[in-house]
């Protein structure tokens, strides 16, 4: 369970002095005390936080049975005895994601992380989050933060805080309810799978998970994401619903048209799309040039650069409900990949492809580099029909229908293409 609020900023003195305390105790911990009444901005800030939730949580707070622990951008993994809950507060803006997870010491340690949910956040300045049970918290280098946590018995190792107060600094804490920015986003075995996942803990790069959240956000509000494990039916009971359908009829005029789709990913996206095709090609021989049999293309098999992999595969069912409203397909239809490639033209080695028709029911292209990096391009259909694509644009049109890739002049022009089947 995860909840946000945003704190007024009304108290502007406030938020510079948690600053000030920020830079003199980063990294480090200590217990409130709770028995003390002449206590300081920081203390005070702390105490009124706890005492929010409890009664938020309709918990009687009782100061000889609860401990309340706080730390300013400080690495947090819970064993024995773990918080009944915690709050996290940002004081800065950011653009690089905190984590939140469940993991415990024993899942860290033994990296049993197969089964983990997860958050990432890119909380706003004077954001408040709050989560219950243990967790795994990890703070992004970028941000200000004070970690608060509510025991129920005495944490081990963690002196009170201490600070000579000579002045009232008393005040008052406005919590406005920000539940609307938090979304879920659902992942199958093909992204939550145990290389993503020590790859986003131990070597802090949420790459793949970033890219999911550009595809899934569409508008500025949501900054706090809920990634869980997807449950679907296994794969063998998938393939044999597919293997007892029959084969779409494509023989129907409606397929002879062409479709554009405008803006299918972000030019970011794009761009690292390129850079991890270009980076496994380095690294694994260079791109394939015969994987076709008889009208071959420059191309690398997607499966074999895992992180796009995933994100396509998490990314496909916009591209087929894209197909959908194009050639106005009932819910009953079924869409299985059989191919997923990039493709690259370059003018000193394959600069484009001769007519062909594909082995697909449904053809898609996305264009992956601006157009002033290549002169020339586009796909020729033998209706005469040029179709020249912006970047992260999508052509849509069956695989039956014979077209051409225009040869470049200058330059390299990169696209991702998959051949889909339709069942019904």
């Amino acid at each position: 369970m995860i909840n946000q609020w945003e704190i007024s900023e009304k108290n502007i003195p406030l938020l510079n002095n948690l600053i000030e305390y920020h830079k003199q105790h980063n990294n480090k911990n200590y217990l409130l005390d709770l028995n003390n009444h002449n206590i300081s901005y920081l203390e005070n800030f702390i105490l009124k936080i706890a005492l929010f939730h409890f009664k938020r949580l309709n918990i009687n707070f009782d100061k000889t049975k609860h401990y309340v622990e706080f730390s300013f951008n400080k690495k947090i993994i819970y064993s024995d005895p773990s918080p009944i809950l915690t709050c996290i507060t940002n004081l800065n803006n950011i653009d690089n994601p905190i984590m939140i997870s469940n993991l415990s010491i024993e899942m860290y340690k033994f990296k049993k992380i197969d089964n983990m949910n997860f958050v990432l956040s890119y909380p706003n300045k004077l954001t408040h989050t709050c989560f219950e049970n243990p967790v795994y918290y990890d703070y992004n280098k970028d941000s200000l933060t004070i970690l608060i946590n509510v025991f129920d018995e005495r944490p081990y190792n963690i002196f009170y805080y201490y600070e000579k107060v000579t002045e009232n600094n008393d005040f008052d804490l406005t919590f406005i309810d920000k539940n609307n920015n938090v979304k879920t986003i659902e992942i199958d075995n093909e992204i939550h799978n145990f290389e993503n996942l020590s790859n986003l803990i131990y070597n802090k790069n949420a790459d793949v998970f970033t890219q999911l959240i550009k595809l899934e956000t569409n508008n500025n509000i949501v900054n706090t994401f809920i990634f869980k494990k997807l449950k679907r039916d296994s794969s063998v009971i998938l393939k044999k619903k597919i293997n007892e359908m029959l084969n779409f009829d494509m023989n129907v005029s409606k397929f002879n048209q062409r479709f554009t789709i405008k803006n299918i990913f972000q030019k970011d996206i794009c761009h690292w799309i390129i850079n991890e095709a270009e980076n496994y090609a380095i690294n694994n021989g260079g791109w394939n040039k015969s994987r076709h049999k008889y009208f071959p293309t420059t191309d690398l098999p997607l499966e074999k650069i895992k992180n796009v992999f995933s994100f396509i595969l998490h990314s496909f069912n916009n591209i087929t409900n894209n197909i959908k409203k194009c050639y106005c397909l009932d819910d009953n239809v079924l869409f299985e990949i059989d191919d997923l490639f990039i493709i690259k033209y370059d003018v000193e080695q394959q600069t484009g492809l001769d007519l062909h028709s594909d082995q697909s029911d449904i053809t898609v292209s996305v264009l992956l580099n601006d157009g002033s990096d290549f002169e020339g391009g586009g796909t020729y259909f033998l209706d005469e029909l040029v179709v020249k694509l912006e970047q992260g644009d999508m052509l849509i049109h069956s695989g039956n229908v014979k077209h051409a890739g225009l040869s470049i002049s200058n330059g390299r022009r990169y696209l991702f293409t998959a051949f889909i089947k339709l069942y019904v």
